[in-house]
């Protein structure tokens, strides 16, 4: 009697990858998993940690950051504390896992008919894969990544909803759950699924189109997460918003510069390139995926990373991932086109060559670019861990407390990490200093009984932490980024009596360059 039934969800998806995709994406989460640790995600993973500890989100530790990434990073830290997992694989496992979803249900959309030939199907997510983890290194698991892998099966479905191509629901489902998520990981993000979304408005020419599963589970997703919120972390709203809005715009860059960055414009001309290629050049029996809503989603995080107005790089890995592989799909149409005319329809043959001229010239940009970076990659990958982290690692003992006074993460984390130490403290790095001093030009310090409200309150928690829990290794950045020259915050927070009697129970123990290392005498 033969086995009945039809085949998983998973199973389905799985079986619309070329077995070269499975190969790339086994090799890609091994990558992903064994790679360096950066600095965001350690801290994230840290403060997921915490929280399974009981410690209380925008209570025990103040955070600018909304709550769904610690939320997301905690299975990953119970599973790490269970099986004894480093902390590097574990804090990844997010993003290889998003990784894997994205890619299954991104294929399953491609081998929707009609659908492009195998090897186009191939090329587009072996492409995807690689962008979001050989050049994107540096950055695995921020954010702005994690929702550009997220968005891209829903931009894909989008991409069909614009040609009134029918989609089986559990698809839809998959693709809308994976879209919520990614949208939920910051408010900003909002922006390119909006943009998604009227692309569709506007090529379908009716509200009707709107109406689908993938999009209401969007919104549906954003709703709970909002109420979510408002329950679970209602601190979020009535303490950190108006702390992040009083602070966090000190680590703001001018919008001028953030435009006149030379990959910005190389972007731009990918985009603009994918567009004439495909709607001028190529023929719609080609069944290609349109590149609207792929650069409706590029163009979505362009606008989010300008709002954000930080000028992180990894802001604009998102718009990359997009605007490549909307390029990508021209320039693989035209490849077939230059295919058939060879068979027997040499007609086609100057089509092809201009669409493959005009995708060469669009992304000589983005190539260069592209090959800068995964140079960067694999000279960051062959370093190690820098000497400050090193230091760090070998002086922290395991288990016990350690805190850096600067207002970068780095080293702290991934140093915390790799040691096993524990950061106990409500502030993860000075962020809100930065703003106390925003435009003075020396070192002149606010006295306690002269600080703002705010100043007051954010050097009354770091100094009662410290004296509270005397960390076993203390650490002093002698050029905290972000504040005016010569800011020396021994002697800021000395101002307290607590602190300077605090430190003068500690002696140098290292330093490494900007970095002087404390321990207790």
């Amino acid at each position: 009697m033969h086995g009945g039934g039809r085949p998983s969800p998973t199973k389905r998806a799985a079986s619309a990858l070329p077995l070269e995709v499975l190969a790339l994406l086994a090799l890609a989460c091994a990558f992903v998993l064994l790679t360096r640790l950066n600095h965001d995600t350690a801290w994230c993973f840290a403060a997921a940690r915490r929280l399974l500890g009981g410690e209380r989100l925008y209570v025990d530790i103040l955070e600018v950051n909304p709550p769904l990434i610690f939320w997301l990073m905690a299975p990953a830290a119970w599973l790490g504390q269970t099986l004894g997992i480093p902390d590097g694989p574990a804090a990844y496992l997010l993003h290889a896992l998003s990784l894997v979803a994205a890619t299954l249900a991104a294929g399953r959309v491609l081998a929707l008919e009609p659908a492009p030939e195998r090897w186009i199907r191939s090329s587009l997510l072996c492409a995807f894969v690689f962008l979001v983890t050989v050049p994107s290194v540096h950055d695995l698991g921020q954010r702005d990544l994690l929702a550009g892998i997220l968005l891209l099966p829903y931009a894909l479905l989008a991409g069909r909803v614009t040609l009134a191509r029918r989609c089986p629901p559990g698809v839809a489902i998959a693709c809308g759950a994976l879209g919520a998520v990614g949208v939920a990981l910051k408010p900003f993000f909002v922006i390119p699924w909006l943009a998604v979304e009227l692309v569709v408005l506007w090529r379908r020419r009716s509200l009707r189109a709107l109406w689908r599963i993938d999009a209401a589970l969007v919104v549906l997703g954003q709703a709970v997460y909002a109420a979510l919120v408002l329950a679970v972390t209602p601190a979020y709203v009535w303490r950190i918003v108006p702390l992040a809005s009083a602070t966090y715009g000190a680590f703001n860059v001018s919008r001028l510069e953030l435009v006149t960055r030379w990959v910005v414009p190389a972007l731009w001309l990918c985009g603009l390139g994918a567009l004439v290629a495909r709607r001028r050049l190529l023929p719609e029996a080609l069944a290609l995926p349109p590149v609207e809503t792929l650069l409706a989603a590029a163009l979505g995080f362009f606008t989010s990373y300008v709002v954000q107005g930080k000028g992180f790089g990894y802001h604009l890995l998102p718009v990359l991932v997009f605007a490549a592989l909307a390029l990508l799909c021209p320039a693989l149409g035209a490849l077939r086109l230059l295919a058939q005319s060879r068979r027997g329809d040499p007609g086609l043959r100057p089509r092809a060559i201009r669409a493959i001229l005009a995708c060469a010239f669009s992304g000589s940009l983005v190539a260069l670019f592209l090959t800068r970076e995964v140079h960067t990659a694999f000279v960051w990958i062959r370093a190690g861990y820098p000497p400050e982290v090193r230091e760090l690692v070998r002086l922290a003992p395991r288990g016990e407390p350690i805190f850096v006074l600067s207002t970068s993460e780095w080293p702290g984390f991934p140093a915390v990490n790799l040691s096993g130490a524990r950061w106990p403290y409500h502030f993860n790095h000075l962020w809100p200093l930065p703003a106390f001093y925003r435009g003075e030009s020396d070192a002149s310090y606010h006295a306690p009984d002269a600080q703002g409200e705010i100043e007051r309150s954010f050097f009354a928690t770091v100094v009662s932490d410290l004296v509270a829990t005397p960390p076993r290794v203390l650490v002093f950045d002698r050029e905290p980024p972000l504040l005016p020259p010569r800011f020396d915050l021994r002697a800021y927070f000395s101002a307290s009596p607590a602190f300077a009697e605090l430190i003068s129970g500690y002696r140098p123990a290292e330093s490494v360059g900007r970095f002087e290392i404390l321990v207790p005498r």
